[in-house]
């Protein structure tokens, strides 16, 4: 584990922490229970929303759990005035407006402020915006200390400052708990098990991998699955407005009408062992994903972790987790034929075995709790 001689200096964190269970909050999580594990006091104001968003309450208690969230930020920075300060900030109008007042009131202590994006769209968050927000945009992130980003290809998303350039610096993804799988065999006459493990957001592509499965069965004759884990939810980017029972609706629609009942299984949320036992038995892991707020899926890491082949689209950080036909392919958004054709090409010139290792070699040289840990915590308590 990465140690450091910081005398048990405290050290204020500002996100979400499960449930619900995240990337994001899982990641958040992981620095937590990391300080702690070098000596420092991480003195948490949790951010995530406990409450049922459809509740018609449900406003009045999110403002309740902010203002109680700040309320401990102020008492924090009264008792500990010389802390670091860490805060995971957003990329809507209403979290901007949370990280205004905490980012301002950090700034009027005169304490050090790493501010850490997990997405990436802030620039298509910031384009959207009135004059007038722009510009408060601007001024609070010039107050921080430093601004981490996912991946290289996200340090362009805070251009239309440039004063923030030299604020920048890239902190990758890790795995959040140390579990880690081998890595697996297959042959072009087995059976194939794909897995699509993240939220059901039409725009994450799910109804692809559906349709990729038909065509794997009706044009290359293999003998292809999938298991969707993860919950229907709405989308600011939804083509098609509905709502999510229609989504489910609609999901189900799909798989009977391509005569794929035998062949998707739909689980839900999942975590824990169930989890681990889906990535542990799947082969190729399938998020052809083009949704506005994605960063660097920490469900990917979790999937290279456990030798699975990774299928995905070329965007955002995901390029800094994909080395093209080393472990995983790129593959076309809105395009269920170059899921299929990749699946094929890999299992018919005998790639799979090389790859689902090189897939695990990858993690753990890059992209391990461990390694996560020391880049984020030199990041926020290096002078």
């Amino acid at each position: 584990m990465f140690y450091m001689d910081n005398k048990s200096k405290n050290i204020i964190l500002i996100g979400p922490t499960p449930p619900p269970y995240t990337g994001q909050s899982l990641s958040f999580e992981m620095l937590i229970n990391g300080c702690k594990e070098i000596g420092l006091r991480p003195l948490v104001v949790d951010i995530a929303r406990k409450t049922n968003k459809d509740s018609k309450y449900a406003l009045i208690f999110r403002v309740f759990e902010l203002l109680s969230a700040y309320k401990n930020l102020v008492k924090y920075l009264f008792k500990y005035p010389k802390s670091n300060v860490y805060i995971t900030i957003a990329q809507s109008r209403q979290g901007f407006i949370r990280d205004f007042l905490y980012i301002w009131t950090c700034a009027l202590f005169k304490v050090k402020i790493t501010a850490h994006l997990k997405g990436g769209n802030y620039d298509g968050f910031y384009s959207s915006q009135s004059y007038l927000l722009r510009f408060l945009i601007r001024i609070t992130l010039r107050s921080t200390k430093k601004i981490l980003v996912l991946g290289e290809s996200l340090r362009e998303m805070y251009d239309f400052e440039p004063s923030l350039k030299k604020k920048i610096s890239v902190v990758h993804n890790g795995l959040p708990i140390g579990k880690r799988g081998s890595s697996k065999s297959i042959t072009h006459s087995g059976s194939v098990r794909l897995l699509f493990l993240s939220n059901l957001i039409e725009s994450k592509g799910y109804e692809d991998v559906v349709r990729a499965l038909a065509i794997l069965r009706d044009r290359y004759k293999i003998d292809a699955s999938a298991v969707f884990a993860g919950e229907f939810m709405v989308s600011e980017d939804d083509k098609i407005k509905s709502s999510i029972l229609q989504k489910i609706n609609n999901f189900n629609s799909l798989v009977s009408k391509l005569n794929l009942k035998n062949q998707v299984e739909f689980l839900g949320s999942v975590n824990g062992d169930l989890k681990w036992q889906l990535l542990s038995r799947a082969h190729f892991f399938c998020l052809p994903t083009k949704y506005i707020n994605e960063g660097q899926p920490v469900s990917i890491i979790e999937a290279m972790a456990y030798g699975c082949v990774i299928l995905a689209t070329k965007f955002r950080a995901i390029t800094d987790l994909i080395e093209d036909d080393v472990n995983g392919r790129f593959i076309r958004y809105l395009d269920p034929e170059s899921i299929a054709a990749a699946v094929n090409d890999i299992m018919l010139n005998h790639q799979y075995n090389k790859m689902s290792m090189e897939a695990i070699r990858i993690f753990d040289e890059k992209f391990t709790r461990e390694i996560h840990l020391k880049n984020i915590l030199h990041e926020i308590m290096g002078q």
